[in-house]
C-alpha cells in the first residue's frame, strides 16, 4: 500500500479525494453541540437575598463544572440597588450599584431580574423553578 494514503492532508484548499482531510471545526462542533446550551430567565419582582444567595451557592457547588458562564442582574427586596453577578464555573463575583459602576433602580422603574446560564446539561425547568422560589413573598 502507498503510505501517502495514511497521512492527513492539512491543506484547506486541497481537492484531492485520495487525501484524508481533517476539518477541526466540524468535529469540534459536532462533539459539543448536543450538550452545550444557554438558559435565560427574565422575571419581574424582588428576590429574597438569603434564598437567592443560597440557591446560587448550591447551584455552583453542584453544577459548577458544567456551568461555563453565569451572569445576572438582580433586584433584592428592601434594596434600591441593582445587584450584578457573573461567574465562571464555581467562581461567582457580585457587585452592586453602590459601587458606582452602574445605576441603582430608578423610582417607578420595573424591577426585572435577568439571569443567563451557559453550560452543558442545563435543566431549563429546574433553573426556572429554583429561581422563582427565590422571589420574596
Amino acid at each position: 500500500k502507498d503510505p501517502s494514503h495514511h497521512h492527513e492532508c492539512h491543506d484547506e484548499d486541497c481537492k484531492d479525494p485520495s487525501h484524508h482531510h481533517h476539518h477541526h471545526e466540524h468535529e469540534h462542533k459536532h462533539k459539543h453541540d448536543d450538550q452545550v446550551s444557554s438558559v435565560g430567565i427574565i422575571l419581574e419582582g424582588e428576590c429574597n437575598m438569603q434564598k437567592t444567595q443560597e440557591w446560587l451557592g448550591k447551584l455552583v457547588r453542584e453544577k459548577g463544572a458544567d456551568l461555563y458562564r453565569t451572569k445576572g442582574i438582580l433586584c433584592f427586596a428592601g434594596s434600591p440597588h441593582r445587584h450584578v453577578f457573573q461567574g465562571v464555573h464555581m467562581l461567582l463575583q457580585f457587585e452592586t450599584s453602590e459601587d458606582g459602576h452602574f445605576p441603582p433602580w430608578q423610582e417607578g422603574e420595573k424591577k426585572v431580574n435577568k439571569l443567563v446560564f451557559i453550560g452543558k446539561k442545563l435543566d431549563r425547568a429546574e433553573l426556572n423553578e429554583g429561581f422563582k422560589a427565590c422571589l420574596a413573598n
